[in-house]
């Protein structure tokens, strides 16, 4: 299905015996576009504590409850590695994590290999770490808000991220026009963005002005995701009427 990852923030990860947490934010490659891994806020006796889990976990998150549930229990949580709640993530705790969880079909053994030759980025103090391929770990929290310009212009701000649940692959980013009234926003594939520039807090895309005007507008009601029958869900996860086709058309 496909889910706004910014609405799911701030759903509450439930295991298999009870409640883990908070979902706090999700990372993500910026080479591949695929969610790495979801970000988990626990409140302890002793403060907050913040751990890593693997989006082949999350099973469909539920919109009316704003629950988020996962295929492990409350003792297994216990092993999910701890991290700082602020970005740079050190390599050695996503070693921790491949070492302790299992990961879903599209990372591969070759990845973990190069997981191993993980280098901090020379601007990693503005969030980002590098592996040895050049990707880096990007939080959706950290990059909303961020503007976005195509050739010519400044577009506007990045207000969500739009996922596949089937695969977590990032399959949009919705993007604000900031010079109309209406607050129309657009939906542009990642595979248009040329640069994710950290120190001016900006996303690149290569499209041209006229590109972008040829865009199609996002609704997030539109009915994306079929459910049984005729019924459909939009990319909140909220239930959406569709009204039936008259005959013959």
């Amino acid at each position: 299905m496909l889910r706004s990852i910014n609405k799911i923030i701030g759903y509450t990860i439930q295991a298999t015996d009870g409640e883990l947490g908070i979902v706090e934010d999700f990372l993500f490659d910026d080479g591949l576009w695929i969610i790495r891994h979801l970000v988990i806020k626990q409140e302890e006796r002793h403060g907050a504590r913040h751990v890593l889990i693997c989006p082949d976990r999350l099973k469909e998150p539920v919109w009316g409850s704003r629950l988020a549930p996962v295929s492990i229990s409350k003792k297994e949580a216990l092993s999910l590695p701890e991290i700082t709640a602020d970005l740079p993530l050190s390599s050695r705790k996503l070693l921790e994590q491949t070492e302790l969880l299992s990961w879903s079909a599209y990372w591969a053994k070759q990845e973990q290999q190069k997981l191993e030759e993980c280098r901090h980025a020379e601007d990693g103090e503005n969030g980002d770490w590098k592996q040895g391929d050049g990707h880096h770990l990007r939080s959706c929290r950290h990059l909303s808000g961020y503007d976005v310009r195509s050739k010519q212009s400044l577009l506007g701000p990045i207000e969500e991220f739009i996922a596949d649940t089937e695969n977590w692959g990032i399959s949009g980013i919705v993007i604000r026009r900031r010079k109309r009234d209406d607050g129309e926003r657009f939906l542009v594939p990642p595979l248009w963005v040329s640069l994710i520039d950290w120190k001016e807090k900006m996303l690149r895309l290569d499209l041209d002005d006229a590109q972008i005007e040829n865009m199609s507008v996002f609704d997030p009601k539109e009915p994306v995701n079929p459910e049984k029958g005729d019924r459909y869900t939009d990319y909140y996860g909220r239930p959406v009427v569709t009204r039936p086709m008259a005959a013959g058309v």
